[in-house]
């Protein structure tokens, strides 16, 4: 990794993508990946740019912070915020197949800079902000020909939805969700009774890392997505996200979500979405395979009784949006 930043200006960033702030002791510094064909092929933002510098390390670069400041002001044409584990990979996956399109999957430089991490005191709301969005700016500049771009944030991001908003109150969002039964399922897979090292202080939820650490795997994932959907149910209180339940896809992508990012998709984008979804959207080598009767067939008790107490009051509530929301329109 180099240890002296560099400098470069507009013209000379385009296919050049921001993907890691870190502090070398003296300041804030930016690590760059030239994606020079703009095609963002994996499942996850940073898989493509931990490939591309396996291959080649010439396509890093550091810069300061201060570059970021001379970023373009754009605009992305939708923000994703989900729940874990409901398919939100499988939009993306389908979004990503039509070619006017740039997804940018989780990006852990926006966690980075959502979470404060960034330095040893965690900046405040305005700072954050401004270097929020000074990122994305560069996320939608780094091609020259002005494609749609497109952002899903991780899961708990959900929780800093203010503060994206802040810096974007016009971007239309989407809230994706499902079935918490079939999502806890998922979540707590062979995990066993107890939570694995160091998933207590991951910070996924707020209180004691002792006391967070004596849940079992099952109370611990429902506590976590009971706290997804009610930060979820904040945002529909102020702002108007798209509540899509994955039980609506694919064909609530090329209806209710192309309506509400006003976007028109042609037969070939349909055609290209509907490729997209044959194959399992994490692992592509994959064939697709519905899940969902696997999963419920696998809840135990215990899983049913702590998705009753946490998580389905939240999970109702957003369905009877939802429901209304479709109805009206």
């Amino acid at each position: 990794m180099p240890s002296e930043a560099v400098e470069f200006h507009a013209p000379d960033m385009i296919g050049w993508i921001p993907f890691r702030i870190r502090d070398d002791g003296a300041c804030l510094l930016i690590d760059w990946c030239n994606v020079a064909d703009g095609q963002l092929e994996d499942a996850y933002f940073d898989q493509t740019i931990h490939r591309l510098l396996h291959d080649d390390a010439r396509t890093l670069r550091t810069t300061s912070i201060n570059v970021l400041s001379g970023s373009t002001n754009s605009t992305p044409a939708g923000f994703i915020f989900h729940i874990s584990r409901c398919g939100s990979t499988l939009i993306t996956r389908m979004l990503a197949s039509v070619q006017r399109f740039t997804v940018f999957s989780e990006p852990a430089i926006l966690e980075t800079v959502l979470r404060g991490s960034y330095r040893q005191n965690a900046a405040s709301n305005k700072q954050t902000v401004a270097l929020l969005k000074n990122i994305i700016d560069a996320f939608v500049n780094h091609r020259a020909d002005g494609r749609a771009t497109f952002i899903k944030f991780t899961a708990r991001a959900i929780s800093d939805y203010a503060l994206v908003m802040k810096a974007y109150p016009q971007v239309p969002c989407l809230f994706v969700y499902r079935d918490p039964i079939e999502v806890l399922v998922s979540l707590i897979g062979t995990q066993g009774e107890r939570l694995p090292p160091g998933l207590s202080e991951a910070g996924l939820m707020s209180g004691d890392p002792q006391e967070i650490g004596a849940m079992t795997a099952a109370e611990f994932w429902a506590r976590v997505v009971a706290g997804q959907c009610a930060a979820a149910l904040e945002m529909c209180s102020c702002s108007q996200p798209l509540l899509v339940n994955y039980s609506e896809l694919p064909a609530a992508i090329w209806t209710h979500v192309a309506n509400a990012l006003g976007i028109e998709f042609s037969g070939a984008d349909i055609q290209c979405m509907q490729g997209a979804i044959t194959h399992n959207a994490k692992d592509p080598r994959k064939r697709f395979a519905d899940d969902r009767a696997a999963k419920h067939a696998a809840a135990t008790p215990p899983i049913r009784a702590l998705t009753e107490r946490w998580v389905t009051p939240h999970y109702d509530r957003l369905e009877s949006i939802r429901v209304a929301a479709r109805y009206r329109s």
